[in-house]
């Protein structure tokens, strides 16, 4: 008892740390201000839009900032975020006004979900920030320069911001969810290096309450009967709310199954032939540990790297384990989101998705394109994804209101579809106009054309791989699927149905099978499939669990149902999860070409989606299995049992990972909890630590630091990083990958090279002058990297701004200022 007295302490210590409850409030704030904007906007969920206020608060201040700084109509300050809030706190007001009754009715019945949601959100941030103090530190991956984008952002007066690893450019990167962290850490004032990992606990809180709001709206909407309005019947439904919570365990806390293999090894069980078989990169036999979990280093790291180092099969409890502020990550709640916004258009259906709804309903279309193009600016692969969602649910609903497939359904859709896309453009053509992307457009997946470095469990799937990465939401979702197809009554069978049921994945394969023919010939398309070998596997799993969905959802629509609601929710719910199925096949036939020159890039930002889908279909299968499933016979109450049984183990194994990495990764919860994302560096490099601290505490704006480049994933650009001011170059790699160039930018790094071993003035100033450099640093880096012989000559035509006992940095002289230093 004393021990779990403890971890329970140790759990709740973020609620001892002010900066939890300034975060907490902050979003609270938005969230509030936001309200009656989502209250008449998800004017069909039975929440009424409760469960995402907090993500559109955060939407529309980040956006109104960012497109008047854009355009120049205020600055980048905690002045014009507060004016901001006021102002949104105006349509606000008056829609509050308008919906009194509705509002008062609302929150008179609803207040059990009001508060569930909220409790949600509280424990899940507060947690998330506990469970982070155990490793603060913001080191590792591609962490810094995620600090290195939101200190820039919260440094730049207008936008767009500057880029921190190359100075004189702006950033090119979809930055969004940088800016929406720069935005809170402005309004609240606190360090970054406090707020970053508060962004991040922040995104969990969300992305709990998100997903819980669609499963909830789903299964509330499905119990509801035609006459009962959302607004009429906003009390809490104690099922749905049950499987809400089950949705949000499932995208969060569920992992893959490669932590089960990690145990095994751990304990010795198991031979070498045996970890053969199982093929996970890098585990290649028994193991040992002192503990009852895995403890050899970064274990934890080959449950998304497992065909070979080369994969990338991220799921959201690894991103917030890891800790890395990904675009993809931070989008996380936003896709949730457009999720919600595509079921509340489905539900809006009976007056149709066309043109005219478009006239009739200006101001949602703007939310809508607002919601969805946010999503190419916070990370650009969801937004075609999403975008697609919410056109494919316009379609259905088209399709239903016309009474079957016409050409009338086609062109609503398609009318709906063009003026959203260029809504959703035109609102954020200032981020188009400075981005560029070292992406060159879809491909084939081609086992023979792959670099040598790739190999062949990294190119394609093993169905081994496969079923390790997907069984735990694959089982649900397809009990799901399993479940709507055996319900009766059964509609009779037309060749519609056949289509749905085959198209989705009949198309794409064959569209690949020709290309591969057309371009390859007989002989190379036979290779490849001889290549191939025993992925082929993956393809026909997937084909026909296509099938199943695309089938299940043509009964659906040709079903006669008594619960017209419950007939929408089980439609949005399918279409969820096939299109969560679509993303796992595309990757084995097609890719978006980029600097990596095959797949991997594709399968980690598709299967995230994926996860994310698969999670909310799995938790109304979940739902329904569980609840409607009624066994009317000893043999069906059989099945019933193993089913629940097999549901069990499967959801048990799934959180072995995750049980097993967080006592690793917090050293059985005994590692010291701070909040300081830079602990480390004050650590081991407590001067630089100070000089950090003296740079962001007495350097305003965006001058030109010249610092040690050196390659990706290392210490090097820790300066700027730290500090948000723009370095003549960071991490080469990255910067390539950003802009698209055909080779790294060798001139800057020669330049800085020069800049700190020439002996002469004269050559130095020469290159500070050329980036415009206002500010030298020379720490423990800069001497390793470029030996001391050459730093002598910055003091002959700079002033010393700062000095400790290992950091100098020198100043460009300025007429009229004292120059600061520290003895």
């Amino acid at each position: 008892m004393e021990e779990i007295g403890e971890l329970l302490a140790d759990l709740s210590w973020s609620l001892g740390q002010p900066e939890t409850y300034i975060w907490w409030a902050a979003a609270m704030l938005v969230g509030l201000i936001a309200f009656p904007l989502t209250f008449a906007f998800f004017h069909r969920l039975p929440d009424r839009g409760y469960a995402f206020t907090k993500v559109i608060g955060l939407l529309l201040l980040s956006y109104c900032l960012w497109i008047g700084a854009t355009l120049g109509l205020f600055p980048n300050s905690r002045g014009s975020i507060i004016l901001i809030l006021i102002l949104l706190a105006l349509p606000s007001a008056a829609l509050a006004g308008r919906y009194r009754q509705e509002l008062s009715a609302f929150l008179r019945n609803g207040w059990p979900y009001l508060l569930l949601i909220e409790g949600l959100f509280f424990s899940a941030f507060a947690l998330a920030v506990s469970l982070r103090s155990f490793a603060p530190e913001i080191q590792w991956g591609e962490k810094p320069f995620e600090l290195a984008f939101v200190n820039a952002i919260n440094r730049s007066e207008f936008f767009p911001a500057d880029d921190p690893w190359l100075s004189g450019h702006s950033i090119s990167y979809y930055h969004f969810g940088y800016l929406m962290a720069s935005t809170l850490t402005k309004l609240t004032g606190l360090g970054t290096n406090v707020t970053f990992y508060l962004t991040l606990s922040l995104v969990v809180a969300l992305a709990a309450t998100a997903i819980f709001g669609v499963v909830y709206n789903l299964l509330a909407s499905a119990r509801m009967t035609t006459q009962r309005a959302p607004a009429a019947a906003p009390s809490l439904v104690p099922r749905a709310a049950i499987f809400g919570l089950a949705g949000a365990g499932l995208l969060l806390l569920v992992s893959n199954l490669e932590g089960v293999f990690e145990m095994l090894a751990a304990h010795g069980i198991g031979s070498s032939a045996f970890y053969d078989w199982v093929g996970v990169y890098n585990l290649n036999g028994p193991e040992s540990t002192d503990e009852w979990y895995p403890t050899k280093f970064w274990w934890w790291w080959r449950a998304t790297r497992i065909g070979s180092n080369w994969d990338i099969q991220e799921f959201p409890f690894f991103s917030f384990h890891f800790g890395d502020l990904h675009p993809h990550v931070l989008a996380l709640p936003f896709t949730i989101t457009a999720v919600a916004i595509a079921f509340q258009l489905f539900r809006s259906a009976d007056e149709g998705l066309d043109s005219l709804w478009i006239v009739r309903h200006p101001w949602r279309l703007l939310f809508t394109a607002l919601a969805i193009g946010a999503l190419g600016f916070m990370n650009l692969w969801d937004l075609p994804t999403f975008f697609f969602l919410v056109v494919a649910v316009a379609f259905v609903a088209n399709w239903r209101r016309e009474g079957g497939l016409n050409l009338r359904a086609v062109w609503d859709t398609a009318s709906f579809a063009a003026t959203l896309a260029i809504a959703a453009f035109l609102l954020y053509l200032p981020f188009y106009l400075t981005f560029d992307s070292s992406a060159e457009g879809p491909a084939l997946v081609e086992t023979a054309t792959v670099p040598d470095y790739a190999p062949i469990n990294s190119v394609v799937t093993r169905p081994g791989h496969f079923l390790m990465v997907w069984m735990p939401l694959l089982w649900l979702g397809l009990s799901l699927i399993a479940a709507r197809i055996l319900v009766r009554p059964w509609p009779r069978l037309r060749p519609s149905m056949v289509a749905l049921s085959v198209i989705p994945w009949l198309a794409p394969l064959g569209i690949w099978a020709f290309l591969i023919l057309v371009t390859r010939g007989p002989g190379g398309f036979a290779d490849e499939l001889t290549t191939r070998g025993p992925s082929w596997g993956t393809i026909v799993m997937l084909a026909v669990f296509l099938t199943a969905a695309g089938f299940a959802l043509a009964r659906e629509l040709f079903r006669n149902h008594e619960n017209e609601d419950a007939r929408r929710s089980y439609l949005f719910a399918l279409t969820v999860v096939g299109l969560g199925l679509l993303l796992i096949l595309g990757p084995e036939l097609y890719w978006i070409q980029d600097m990596f020159d095959f797949r991997v890039n594709t399968v980690f930002k598709l299967y995230y989606q994926a996860w994310m889908l698969l999670s909310i279909g799995g938790a109304v299968g979940l739902y329904y299995l569980a609840v409607h499933w009624r066994p009317s016979r000893p043999a069906i109450a059989l099945a019933r049992l193993c089913w629940g049984g097999l549901t069990a183990i499967i959801i048990a194994a799934a959180l072995v990972y995750t049980v097993a990495a967080t006592f690793d990764r917090t050293s059985g919860f005994t590692n010291a909890q701070r909040m300081d994302g830079l602990i480390h560096v004050q650590v081991h490099h407590p001067d630089e630590y100070e000089a950090i601290r003296w740079l962001n505490d007495n350097v305003s704006g965006t001058p030109v630091i010249l610092e040690a480049v050196g390659g990706g994933y290392t210490d090097f650009a820790r300066i700027s990083s730290a500090t948000g001011l723009p370095t003549v170059l960071g991490w080469p790699g990255h910067e390539r990958i950003w802009r698209g160039w055909d080779e790294l930018p060798t001139d800057r790094q020669e330049g800085v090279a020069r800049a700190y071993t020439t002996s002469s003035p004269r050559e130095a100033k020469e290159i500070l002058e050329e980036y415009d450099v206002e500010y030298v640093y020379v720490g423990h880096l800069e001497k390793e990297a470029y030996g001391e012989a050459g730093l002598a000559k910055f003091s002959t035509f700079m002033e010393v701004a700062f000095r400790n006992e290992t950091v100098t940095i020198y100043r460009m002289p300025r007429e009229v200022e004292t120059v600061v230093s520290t003895p």
